[in-house]
C-alpha cells in the first residue's frame, strides 16, 4: 500500500504544476487601511475581516512571520445548491519611489482557517513576477481556481505577503509600495469536451515525490484511450475527473527501478495556464515522446518548466503555442546535456522574463533573431554559463523595458563575438557581471549603449577578455566605455568608432 501511495503521488506530480516554491519567508512590516467589509452577491457574503483593500507601503523585511502582512476574509454559500469560486488580486500596483517596478521576491501564501483566522492548512504560494509571470501593470492575478462550497457552507482565509528570505534581494526591494484588491468570483463549471483533455493542476508537497520523480526516464504523449494492461498504476488525469487524460506508471524492462510515463487524452492534451515546472528537476528524463500532441494555447506561464532535467539533449518545441504566455524565467535552466533545441515557433509578445532561460546548457548556438522582446523586463543571467556557446543572436531584441541584465553572458568562455548594437539599456539599472568571464569575446559591438550612472556600471565589464576589439558609435560612446573599462581594470582593449 505504502508503494501504490508514492506511485500515485508520482503521476499526479508529472500532471501538475510545480507553483510550490522552497525556502523561507521573510516578512515586512506593513499596515492595513481597511475596517471590516461585507459584499453580498446573490450565491455567496464575503466578509473581509482586514478589508478588501491591500495597501503596503514602504515595505521593510523582518526576522518572522509576526510581522506580516495579513489579510483574513470568510466566504458563505448563502444558496442551497454548490457553487464553484476563483479567488484573485485585483487593480495590482508595484512601486518604488513613485514608479512602477519590477519585483521577483515578493511572494504571498494562502491558508485555510478556522472560523477564528486560527491559521491550519496552507493551500498554496506563489510569487508576484516569477514563475508567477507579474509585472507592475498587470490587472489580475489569480491566486486559487476551482474552489468548491456546497450549499450554505463557509470557508476562512488568510492571506500572507512577504518577502524572500535573502539579505541582498531584500535591500533591492525594502521601500517598495504594493497596493491591491482582493476579490472573489463564481464560475459556472463547463464539463470538459472532446479535444480538451486537461491535466488536473492541484499542486502537492514536493517533499513527498522527489526521490521517485528522479526515477522516471521517459515520457509518452498517446491521443487515445488505450488503457496499458502493465501498468503499476493508473490515475485519472483530467481536469474534471471524466476520463478524458488518463496516465499510466510502466517500470521499463531494460533498466529495472526506472519508469516511464504514458499519457492519454481524448484527441489534444492541452496543458494548464500554470505550466511551470512541469518537467523540474526530472534529472534523468532522457526523451519526450510525441510532444505535438500537447496544445499550449492556453499556457501562461512556462517558468523553469523543463529546468533541472539533467539527460535531456533533445528538444523540438516547435508547435508550442506560446502566444499568451508571459513568463519563461528559468524554462531551460540546468539542461547540461541539452545540445539541440527547437524553438523557432516561439511567440514571446507578452514574455515578461526571460531571466535564466538558457542558464547552463550545452548549447553552442542560439538564434533568437525572431523573439519579440517589447515587453521584457527581466533579461538577468539569460545565457549564464553556457560554457560551449560559441555564437547567439540577439542583435533584433528590443530592450526599451529591460530593467536587469545582470551576468546577462556570464561564464559564456567560448563566445567569440557578440553584437548588442540596437541594446536599449536607458531603463536598466542593474548590469553587474554582465559579460564577466567571457574570456574568448574578441569583438563586441555595443554601438550606442551607454548605461547609467546608478546601474553599477563600474563591474559592467569586469571579467571580460582584456584583449576585447569594442565597438561603439560616436566619441561620447567612446569616452564613456573608455572609463567604465579602466573601473573593470582592463587596459588593454581596443575602443574603436564605428565606420558607419
Amino acid at each position: 500500500m505504502k508503494n501504490s501511495v508514492k506511485i500515485l503521488l508520482l503521476i499526479l506530480v508529472l500532471i501538475v504544476v510545480g507553483l510550490i516554491m522552497g525556502g523561507s519567508y521573510a516578512y515586512f512590516t506593513a499596515h492595513d487601511q481597511s475596517e471590516k467589509q461585507v459584499i453580498t452577491f446573490d450565491s455567496l457574503e464575503l466578509v473581509y475581516e482586514t478589508g478588501q483593500d491591500i495597501q503596503i507601503e514602504n515595505a521593510v523585511p523582518v526576522a518572522d512571520e509576526s510581522g506580516a502582512s495579513t489579510h483574513q476574509f470568510t466566504i458563505r454559500n448563502t444558496i442551497d445548491q454548490s457553487i464553484d469560486y476563483n479567488i484573485s488580486l485585483v487593480d495590482i500596483s508595484l512601486q518604488k519611489d513613485g514608479k512602477d517596478v519590477f519585483s521577483n521576491n515578493l511572494i504571498w501564501g494562502l491558508y485555510k482557517t478556522d472560523s477564528t483566522y486560527q491559521q491550519s492548512e496552507l493551500i498554496k504560494y506563489g510569487t508576484f513576477s516569477s514563475p508567477s509571470g507579474f509585472l507592475s501593470g498587470d490587472k489580475e492575478l489569480v491566486i486559487k481556481t476551482d474552489l468548491h462550497l456546497e450549499a450554505g457552507e463557509s470557508q476562512s482565509y488568510c492571506l500572507k505577503i512577504g518577502l524572500l528570505n535573502t539579505t541582498s534581494l531584500q535591500n533591492k526591494d525594502a521601500g517598495m509600495d504594493l497596493s491591491t484588491k482582493i476579490q472573489v468570483d463564481t464560475y459556472d463549471r463547463v464539463e470538459p469536451v472532446s479535444k480538451q483533455s486537461l491535466f488536473n493542476t492541484e499542486p502537492f508537497d514536493s517533499s513527498e515525490f522527489q526521490d521517485i520523480k528522479s526515477l522516471v526516464t521517459r515520457i509518452v504523449y498517446q491521443n487515445r484511450i488505450n488503457p496499458i494492461s502493465n501498468a503499476l498504476f493508473t490515475v485519472d488525469a483530467s481536469f474534471n475527473q471524466d476520463g478524458s487524460c488518463m496516465a499510466y506508471l510502466v517500470e521499463n524492462q531494460e533498466e529495472t527501478g526506472t519508469y516511464t510515463i504514458y499519457i492519454q487524452g481524448n484527441d489534444e492534451i492541452y496543458l494548464p495556464e500554470a505550466s511551470s515546472g512541469m518537467y523540474k528537476e526530472m534529472v534523468k528524463l532522457k526523451e519526450i515522446v510525441n510532444m505535438e500532441l500537447l496544445n499550449t494555447s492556453r499556457v501562461v506561464y512556462m517558468a523553469e518548466m523543463f529546468a533541472g532535467c539533467l539527460e535531456l539533449t533533445n528538444l523540438d518545441l516547435s508547435n508550442f503555442d506560446t502566444s499568451n504566455v508571459v513568463t519563461m524565467w528559468g524554462m531551460f535552466a540546468q539542461c547540461r546535456k541539452l545540445t539541440n533545441l527547437n524553438i523557432d515557433s516561439f511567440d514571446t509578445s507578452k514574455v515578461t522574463s526571460m531571466a535564466w532561460m538558457f542558464e547552463n546548457t550545452a548549447l553552442t548556438g542560439i538564434d533568437l533573431s525572431h523573439f519579440d522582446t517589447s515587453q521584457v523586463a527581466d533579461m538577468s543571467g539569460m545565457f549564464y554559463n553556457n560554457q560551449n556557446l560559441k555564437w547567439i543572436d540577439v542583435s533584433s531584441f528590443d530592450t526599451s523595458k529591460v530593467e536587469n541584465m545582470r551576468q546577462f553572458v556570464d561564464g559564456c568562455v567560448s563566445l567569440t563575438n557578440l553584437d548588442i548594437s540596437n541594446f536599449n539599456v536607458s531603463k536598466v539599472t542593474e548590469a553587474t557581471w554582465m559579460f564577466r568571464n567571457c574570456t574568448s569575446l574578441a569583438r563586441l559591438n555595443i554601438d550606442n549603449v551607454v548605461f547609467l550612472e546608478d546601474t553599477s556600471a563600474s563591474e559592467v565589464f569586469l571579467g571580460l577578455n582584456p584583449n576585447v576589439y569594442i565597438i561603439v558609435e560616436n566619441t561620447t560612446a567612446q569616452e564613456s566605455v573608455t572609463y567604465l573599462l579602466n573601473e573593470s581594470g582592463i587596459t588593454t582593449a581596443t575602443v574603436v568608432i564605428s565606420p558607419n
